[in-house]
Formats: C-alpha cells, sequence, structure tokens
C-alpha cells in the first residue's frame, strides 16, 4: 500500500505555496519615494534595487547582503520609508532560507515604521510578510488577522499587486488547513490580477498554486497541465526558487500515477535547485518526497536516511506541522525494519509535535475538521503499530484520542497553558462501570473509506472493566468496509425486502417524506443487515452481554456513524433492537465531557411542528402539525404550529428552552462539509430579510440550555463523514451545548415518524431513560409497520440514560 499518499500531497511537503514568495520588481522604485539627493542615497537605492533582482534570480543569501547594506544607510540617512521596505525586503530573504525567527523580526520592524510614518503600502507589504510566517508557524488565527488587515490597506490604496500577496496568502492559510475549494476560489483571483497586470513571476506561481490543489484533490490531468504552464513561466522569468517547486510538484503527479522513476527523476532536478538556491524548507520537502518512494519500494533504510536529514531540517527551521509529519515517516520506515519500539517512540513524539498547535487552528469548525483530518494519518499509524505489538489498551485510548477532535476543542478547549488530557484506560473502564452499559469502540484502519480490503478494529469495554478485542474479516463477512454503511442504509429503504425479515405490508406507502423531496429511496437488499451484521457485530457477540436490553454505547468510525445499528439482523435472533438498547457517541471524551453538562434551561419546552408555507416551496408535514400538538400537550405547554413557526420566533425561544421539539423538513446540503444544511422554519419573509431556515451553523455558534433536542425530520444525523464523525445538524447541537440529541439517519416517512415521537414521549413521561424511550417507541411502530424504514431511522446521540425532566 502507497503510504499515507493523502498526507503528502504538495501543498502539505512544502508548507506553502509558491506564489506567496514572488517578489515583483515591478513595485521596487514605488518602494522608494525619494529620487536620489545625494551619493549615499544613491548608492542605498542601487542596492535596494540589486536585491530586488538577486532576489528573482533565487540568489537569497547575496540578496539579503545587498538589503542589508542597504538598509544601513537608510538608517544612516533617517530615511524612514526606505529603511522599512529594506527590513521587509530582508524579511522575505530570511523566508526563503527558512529562517522564520529572523524573518518574523525584520517584517514586525518594517510594520512599525510604517505605521509610524503612515506609509500604508508598505503596511500592508510587512502585514503580508507576517501572515507568512504565522501560517508557517500554524498560527492560522494570526496569520488570518494580518492577512485581512494587509488586503483591506491594498484596496484602500489602490494596489493591485498588494492585493494579489494578500489573497495569495489567504490560499495558502486555507490550503495549509486542507480547505482546497476556498484556497482555489483565492487562487483564481490572484491569477487574473497577475495576468490584467501583467506580472509573469506572480502568474507563473500561481499556476504551480493550483496545479497543487488539482492534484491533491486527484485530478492529474488537471495538475500536469497547470504545472507545465507555471515551469514555462519561472524559467522565462529566471524564477529558479520557483522552478524547483514546480518540478517537485510534477514529480509528484508522476508518483500519483504510479510512475516512480519519472517522480525521482524530477525529484533530483528539484533537490539540486533547492540546494543550489540555499532553500532549506524545500530542500526538506523533497527529500520527504524522495524518502516516500523508496518506503514505497519497500528501501526502509534508503528512506530512512533521508527522513532523518529532513527532521534535522525542520527542527532547525521551525514548523510543528511538518517536523509532526516527518516524525510519523520515521516512523513507518522503523515499522518496515521491524523497529517496533523505534517506531512507537516516534510516533508518539509526532503526536504531542502535532498536538502542541492545535490551538492555534483558526476558530471555526470548517477549518478544524480539515486541520485535523489531515493529520488522522498520524493517529492511525501509532494506533496499528500498537496492534501489532497487542498493546491493545493503548491503542483503544490512541483511538478514541483521534475521534471528534474538533468537537471536545469547542467543549474543552485545550491551551498551552492548560492542555486537555485524553481519557486513559482507567478512565474508560470507570466510565463504562459509571454508566453500567458495554462500550463498543470502531477504527477503520488506514485508509478503508477508499479500498475494500482494508481491517476494522473493534474494542469492547464491559460494565465490569473488562476490555476485549477483535479484528473483523471483511471479505469472510461479504461486504468492504467502506460499502457496509450505504449497504445497510440502502437495505432499509427499498422494496423486495424478505418475507423471512418483513412482513406483506407495502415498504412505502403514498405519503409525504420530511425532506427535501428532490431524492427518491435507493434499492437495496435485505441480506445486506445480515452482513452488515457480520461484519460489525458478530466479531464480539462473545463479548457482548447476555441480559436483554442491555445498555451498548457505540463509537462508530467515519461512515460508520450513519448504520443503522438497530436494524443489523441475525437470523434465528432478529434484529439488533430486539437484545439491546443503543446509544451513539462520537468519542468516548466526548461522552466523559457530556455526561458532566448540567442543563440549565428552566423555560418551557419548544414543540414546533409543520411551518408553513416553507422556504424552497418544501411540500406540507401534515404529520408532524398534529405529533407537535400532541407532544406539546404532553409536556403542558403550546405548540408553534405553521406560519407561527418564524425564523424570529424559534430564535428567540431556543436559548432558555429546557426542552426542544422540531418537526419540520430538514435538508442537507453537500458541499462546505454540510455547514448549510437545515431545517425548514415559516417562509414569512419572502423580501430577503430573513433566510427562514435553522443552519448547522447558526446552530454551532449558539449557546443552548436544553435537557435533549429531537429533531423530528430527515437526515439530521446525514452529512459528510471524517475522522471527526458526521457532520451533521445532530452534531452541531451537541456542540451548542445539549447533551442529547435524537436525530435520522435517512428520509423519515411523516406518518410512522408521527406514531413513534408520541409513543417515544409517552415512555418518557413513564419515566424511562432517553435510550430506554426510543427503543420502546420503534418496537411499537415495528409491530405494525415491520420494515426498518419506518422505525429505525432514529438514534439517540450523546447522553442516553437521562430522564426527562418537566420545568
Amino acid at each position: 500500500m502507497r503510504i499515507f499518499s493523502g498526507a503528502i500531497a504538495l501543498g502539505l511537503l512544502m508548507g506553502l505555496p509558491v506564489g506567496v514568495l514572488v517578489v515583483e520588481s515591478t513595485s521596487a522604485q514605488e518602494e522608494l519615494t525619494q529620487a536620489p539627493q545625494n551619493e549615499k542615497k544613491a548608492e542605498a537605492e542601487r542596492l535596494f534595487e540589486q536585491g530586488v533582482q538577486q532576489n528573482e534570480s533565487s540568489q537569497y543569501q547575496e540578496a539579503r547582503q545587498s538589503w542589508e547594506a542597504a538598509l544601513e544607510l537608510f538608517r544612516e540617512l533617517g530615511d524612514r520609508t526606505g529603511e522599512s521596505a529594506a527590513l521587509s525586503k530582508i524579511g522575505v530573504a530570511y523566508i526563503h532560507q527558512g529562517q522564520y525567527d529572523q524573518a518574523l523580526d525584520y517584517h514586525q520592524q518594517a510594520l512599525t515604521i510604517a505605521r509610524e510614518i503612515g506609509d500604508r503600502a508598505e503596511e500592508a507589504i510587512a502585514l503580508n510578510g507576517i501572515g507568512w510566517v504565522k501560517v508557517r508557524r500554524g498560527e492560522y488565527a494570526q496569520a488570518l488577522e494580518h492577512y485581512q488587515q494587509a488586503l483591506a490597506i491594498a484596496r484602500e490604496v489602490g494596489e493591485r499587486l498588494d492585493e494579489a500577496r494578500s489573497l495569495q496568502g489567504l490560499g495558502s492559510l486555507y490550503w495549509s488547513q486542507g480547505q482546497h475549494t476556498q484556497a482555489l476560489e483565492y487562487y483564481q483571483q490572484v491569477l487574473a490580477i497577475a495576468q490584467e497586470v501583467g506580472n509573469r513571476a506572480r502568474e507563473g506561481g500561481t499556476l504551480a498554486d493550483l496545479g497543487a490543489i488539482y492534484s491533491e484533490q486527484g485530478q492529474l490531468t488537471q495538475a500536469l497541465e497547470h504545472y507545465q504552464q507555471s515551469l514555462a513561466i519561472v524559467q522565462e522569468v529566471s524564477d529558479r526558487h520557483g522552478e524547483g517547486y514546480v518540478l517537485q510538484g510534477i514529480g509528484l503527479v508522476y508518483r500519483a500515477q504510479g510512475q516512480d522513476a519519472q517522480a525521482l527523476d524530477y525529484y533530483q532536478q528539484a533537490l539540486a535547485i533547492h540546494r543550489e538556491v540555499g532553500d532549506r524548507g524545500g530542500e526538506g520537502s523533497i527529500l520527504i518526497s524522495i524518502g516516500v518512494v523508496y518506503c514505497d519500494q519497500g528501501q526502509y533504510a534508503q528512506a530512512l536516511k533521508y527522513f532523518q536529514q529532513v527532521l534535522a531540517i525542520y527542527q532547525e527551521i521551525g514548523g510543528s506541522s511538518l517536523e509532526s509529519h516527518t516524525l510519523t515517516l520515521i516512523g513507518v520506515a522503523y515499522n518496515g525494519l521491524g523497529r517496533e519500539d523505534k517506531a512507537l517512540a516516534y510516533f508518539r513524539q509526532s503526536i504531542e509535535v502535532s498536538e502542541t498547535v492545535e490551538h492555534n487552528v483558526l476558530a471555526n469548525d470548517q477549518s478544524r475538521i480539515a486541520f485535523f483530518e489531515n493529520r488522522t494519518y498520524i493517529y492511525s499509524a501509532l494506533e496499528e503499530s500498537l496492534i501489532a505489538q497487542d498493546k491493545i489498551a493503548e491503542s483503544l485510548e490512541i483511538a478514541d484520542r483521534s475521534r471528534a477532535r474538533s468537537l471536545i476543542q469547542f467543549l474543552t478547549p485545550s491551551t498551552n497553558d492548560q492542555p486537555r488530557e485524553p481519557l486513559n484506560i482507567e478512565q474508560i473502564k470507570r466510565l463504562a462501570r459509571a454508566k453500567n452499559a458495554t462500550l463498543i469502540t470502531y477504527s477503520i484502519s488506514g485508509e478503508a473509506s477508499s479500498t475494500s480490503g482494508e481491517d476494522l478494529y473493534i474494542w469492547v469495554v464491559s460494565p465490569n472493566g473488562d476490555l476485549n478485542f477483535a479484528k473483523a474479516n471483511p471479505e469472510e463477512a461479504g461486504v468492504p468496509v467502506a460499502q457496509v454503511a450505504r449497504r445497510s442504509r440502502a437495505a432499509v429503504t427499498s422494496r423486495g425486502l424478505s418475507d423471512i425479515i418483513f412482513s406483506q405490508d407495502p415498504y412505502r406507502l403514498a405519503q409525504a417524506i420530511r425532506g427535501s423531496g428532490t431524492n427518491g429511496l435507493r434499492a437495496g437488499s435485505p441480506e445486506n443487515l445480515e452482513r452488515g451484521y457480520d461484519l460489525l457485530i458478530k466479531p464480539i457477540e462473545q463479548y457482548l452481554p447476555k441480559q436483554r436490553e442491555s445498555r451498548l454505547i457505540i463509537v462508530p468510525h467515519r461512515e460508520l456513524g450513519t448504520i443503522p445499528f438497530t436494524a443489523l439482523f441475525k437470523k434465528g435472533q432478529g434484529f439488533f433492537i430486539d437484545r439491546y438498547t443503543v446509544t451513539i457517541t462520537p468519542s468516548l471524551q466526548i461522552l466523559d465531557t457530556l455526561q458532566q453538562t448540567k442543563p440549565t434551561a428552566t423555560g418551557a419546552p419548544l414543540v414546533m411542528g409543520n411551518p408553513s408555507p416553507m422556504v424552497g416551496n418544501l411540500s406540507p408535514l401534515p404529520g408532524t402539525e398534529a405529533e407537535a400538538t400532541a407532544i406539546a400537550q404532553k409536556l403542558n405547554t403550546e405548540p408553534i404550529l405553521g406560519d407561527q413557526a418564524t425564523e424570529a420566533t424559534i430564535k428567540s425561544r431556543l436559548a432558555n428552552a429546557s426542552i426542544l421539539h422540531l418537526a419540520t423538513h430538514g435538508v442537507i446540503q453537500k458541499s462546505d462539509r454540510d455547514s448549510n444544511s437545515w431545517l425548514a422554519l415559516a417562509d414569512r419573509f419572502p423580501d430577503g430579510i430573513q433566510d427562514n431556515k435553522l443552519t448547522i451553523s447558526e446552530i454551532f455558534g449558539s449557546e443552548l440550555n436544553a435537557q435533549i433536542a429531537v429533531l423530528s425530520a430527515c437526515d439530521t444525523n446525514s452529512g459528510q463523514t471524517s475522522g471527526e464523525g458526521v457532520v451533521s445538524l445532530a452534531r452541531a447541537f451537541l456542540k451548542a451545548g445539549v447533551p442529547t440529541v435524537v436525530a435520522s439517519s435517512w428520509k423519515v416517512p411523516d406518518q410512522q415518524t408521527r406514531m413513534l415521537m408520541e409513543e417515544f414521549y409517552d415512555q418518557l413521561l413513564a419515566g424511562k431513560t432517553y435510550a430506554q424511550a426510543l427503543r420502546s417507541a420503534q418496537i411499537k411502530v415495528r409491530a405494525e409497520f415491520p420494515n426498518p424504514f419506518y422505525w429505525a431511522a432514529f438514534t439517540v446521540i450523546g447522553e442516553g440514560d437521562r430522564t426527562l425532566e418537566l420545568p
């Protein structure tokens, strides 16, 4: 298997794109605002321009020396404008040489002077330089602030090239965090400006950046086209620094195509250029690329030599992300050499280094998810190495430590002064005892989401603290790990299900569906429920409790978060729900945090049903109106129905509502990590004052105090999946402060969902826990409507063992 192919794409290896470092000679004279008044000033300007030319020829040491000499003369002359310009240029030279501390110092000096003398253009240049260094150090929030300030100034003073620098920096910022769509948008803006003003150097660098993004997205033909266009330009303008990166990018494309010999040829050309121009960061990135090829070929000793050289470079020039990546690769090489002890040490060190910069990630969910997704391979490598050495307890600790890292960072922020400690095995066992539940943690090894032959690891912790482990066999179960979720979901939303499993009743009725109404239900075989059981449950059957209705708390991994566990089937024993009461949690650490959450809202329950008319001409849901009316009566409150369910009304009630029950349409967006998925509200303001949606991002940014949120709509636990789990509406409510969420994994039918929800609240009011009440309600609906489509969509996520408390 080709190791960590996604993680070693060009963006991660080089840390930043080519174009950020371009210095245009067209602005050199503009940066000197005074004509020469004497020989000393003329010499200062000559040295400054000489440095610009040397920099463009990738003579970074010589350029720095010229600018330092110019700086000395500007200071003697008292020329503060020239001094600021020279300081910024020296900072750029240090960036090229990988000396980031020095670069930051010079850019900060330049910024101070520019602000003192009111030179807005120089201020923007210095801010861009500081932003670049902050990105390289992983200080993303500070980088964003500096780039945005620089962009605003550049647009204010009409400096198009400074605007391009800021846009390029913002592109690099989002690229560094794995947000390729945003990065692509910024780079395309930069390319347009470069072509507009005729700046070939900037155009060449930006084409390389675009090539890198296309390469990382697997669009290899487009990547190669952009790299080749870039190569022609950087050679035309004699940009040796840029040429080295473009050659490396072309090598990465060839490697992705399996053409290792061609890749190595381009890598060697790039390495020679990086060393020629003294680019230590570039040298490190190309040495990684070469080492990875040898690692893939099983030449671990040769690979190790390259990786160790890289580690020395990154420890010298700084950069925690790249250092962490290199430590992981060293661990992989030692594993290949049979040195498991050394491998473990390097994997652990890699995680520690990576986690030191987590709190510097931009404080928004999309950035954090992308950041952590780019680092899941580090945890996976350590986890697999521990399992290979039969260190099961520690492997479970690492598996849980890797989960839902963005969400846990929001719930319990980690800082340098107060780092968040992951759960250890003793704390996990105490959690099982406290919950009187069996904890089941799944882990898809390696890159199973894109291949069919990967392993599935399963840990089981019993209420008495016993720890057991099993490895599932996808081939024996007859379903690939990457397809088990899709096939299981399809099996419960299809026709043609076996009479042995279901009755002769129609599988789908001609009735309203609580979704957008645009997507049909997928066909599938009921046999997939059995195969799902064989893959996910059969390997651990012997470790599960024998007593019926025993509590199971399941920690799924990636796409397994959308599995209808209660509908998994075994001949002779029936559905999983017949034996167990199931709760889902994104991680054990999340569960441990949620159990400490004490809801404080004392307001009346918020019960909403059938908003109308709904945005997007969504069809009415009469069942939700009857459902909300009945549930409100049970909870001794007034329902919010029809045209009263406006955005203003609902949002004004969210924070103080003790119970949330939202029965409406759920609409899932398949872009931007689903941050714009929403629940429909009454469309009372067609003039655009309000969008009449309750979106993931709006919920995520709220502070809620309800004890439970019941999302009685379609797909409220659907969305993109990653190491973070399912990025869904349900997850947004967890982040907002609600410890328990009931949510659905597909488009649920209106009539049967009403039946299920009314029974759910009857069971809650009878004193059952959330998980017990949902199980009872599902069993009741199943007695009349056997197809799991009607009863298995909903899951309790988070705290399942609490009971309802009326205000």
